[in-house]
């Protein structure tokens, strides 16, 4: 819950179906696809299973700033193989 590993072996069934509930619903779902064949079929099947699709308003992008390079580069060294 508090993102450390350690926590990992207090979650239960439970508190995970209440984080579900609370967290994965239509009005903070993002939905997207990448290289679909047919868009009308996906959208279907999309509502289908989430039951109602609310698009982004439109000014919402106009707030959105661009993003900048700030350049550099970060390395941590580590004993474990994952990257």
């Amino acid at each position: 819950m508090l993102g450390n590993e350690g926590n990992v072996d207090y979650i239960n069934a439970k508190m995970l179906q209440e984080f579900m509930m609370d967290n994965i619903t239509p009005k903070k779902t993002l939905i997207v696809a990448n290289n679909v064949k047919n868009h009308d079929e996906f959208v279907s099947l999309v509502k289908e299973r989430v039951h109602e699709i609310l698009p982004l308003p439109e000014e919402y992008y106009n707030r959105r700033t661009p993003t900048v390079y700030i350049g550099g580069e970060t390395r941590m060294w580590t004993e474990t193989p994952n990257t």
